[in-house]
């Protein structure tokens, strides 16, 4: 069963950037979110960073830790919010 809604959402996420050092590496996936609802005129859209540590272990790269770091978030409002 489909549930419909007029919420609409759309993920962006980029390649990352890797800066390697050995068997660790810095790794900074950028992320924008951007959601709308058209039937009530709000919207959003939010910009954030993964920030991942990841290592090689047994010749296999695995993220040891990732921090999500939120850059900006606006909304938009109906003129009737305000």
């Amino acid at each position: 069963m489909r549930c419909a809604s007029d919420f609409k959402a759309k993920h962006i996420i980029t390649s990352p950037v890797v800066i390697f050092n050995g068997d660790k590496a810095i790794a900074e996936t950028n992320a924008i979110v951007v959601g709308d609802n058209a039937v009530l005129g709000v919207g959003c859209e939010g910009h954030a960073r993964f920030y991942d540590r990841v290592e090689k272990r047994d010749g296999v790269w695995k993220i040891v830790d990732r921090q999500a770091i939120y850059d900006v978030c606006t909304f938009n409002l109906p003129n009737w919010v305000r």
